[in-house]
Formats: structure tokens, sequence, C-alpha cells
């Protein structure tokens, strides 16, 4: 059983390590995908990298499956929130339970971002792959105003669209 997830303010002095971990493994990431194709980028997540422009930068509660487009990798390092309702997310690798992040902290965090202080490379998914993410809502709102920060490693020709199967 894993513990779950804690989150560190960005004004920790543990922050900026997580994030340069995580940017790390997207280059890490970066450097297999240019064995296949060239040019290849990284960038910050954004809902189009998920399907979700109609949302903008919410997080669609309930349970959400997502399988990787070949040659696009994707690191999840944290959350930004401003939703006192947002309270935790259970994360799976197929049907196989990764974790759990609670979030609700993260509201309350001055700058209302937290990077997630554990092992950054369970969630880490890759071309193929499934995930799921499964966003509990205490008000049983379809979305919540939060947002992953992760990075996203794909080839320059894929940037600014999907890396989801649809």
């Amino acid at each position: 059983m894993s513990m779950g997830a804690i989150f560190v303010p960005l004004r920790d002095p543990n922050y900026m390590s997580i994030v340069s971990r995580a940017w790390s493994i997207a280059l890490a990431e970066a450097s297999k995908i240019a064995r296949v194709v060239k040019p290849v980028r990284v960038e910050n997540l954004k809902p189009v990298h998920l399907n979700w422009s109609s949302t903008g930068y919410a997080i669609v509660t309930g349970s959400q499956t997502f399988t990787l487009l070949a040659n696009r990798s994707v690191v999840f390092w944290g959350i930004v929130s401003n939703a006192s309702d947002f309270d935790y997310i259970e994360w799976y690798r197929g049907e196989n339970y990764i974790g759990e992040w609670y979030t609700l902290p993260v509201y309350f965090f001055r700058d209302k971002n937290g990077a997630f202080a554990g092992n950054i490379e369970n969630y880490v998914f890759r071309g193929g792959e499934t995930f799921k993410t499964n966003a509990h809502s205490t008000s049983g709102a379809s979305t919540v105003s939060a947002w992953f920060l992760g990075f996203v490693a794909l080839p320059e020709t894929g940037t600014k669209s999907a890396i989801i199967t649809t």
C-alpha cells in the first residue's frame, strides 16, 4: 500500500529540485523518442494534449482513461489548484492502482501550486500505455478549477495537438 501524495509549495526549497527531476526525466524520454523520429521537443502539459480544449485549464472529474499515441511521453509532477472542492485524484497504469494524490491542501498554499514530493517515476507514461485518473470533487462538479503540472515529450510535428488516442 502506497502512502498518499505529499505536495510541497512553490516557496519550499525542495520545489525546484522536484521540477528539475521531472524535467530531466522528460528530456530522457525525448531522447528515446528522438531515436525513432526527429525533431523532438519537451513542452508543458496543456489541455489540448488531453483533448480537453473545451474545458480549458480544468480537470475533468470522475474516471478518465487515456492511451498515449506512439512516440509521446508525459511526466506528471504537480498540481495547481484554485478549487476548494478538489480533494483527491487516483492514478492507474492500465487497471493497476498507482497511488492517490491528496490535492486539497494545494488549494490552501499561498501560490495554489504544489509539486509532488514522491516517486515521480510512477507518473511517467509512454506511447501506447494507458493510464486512468479518477478526480473527485466534494461538490460533485464535472470539472474542478485545477490543472496537472507536467512535461510532454513529443515530435515537433505533434505540438499543440493531442498526445492521446481519441
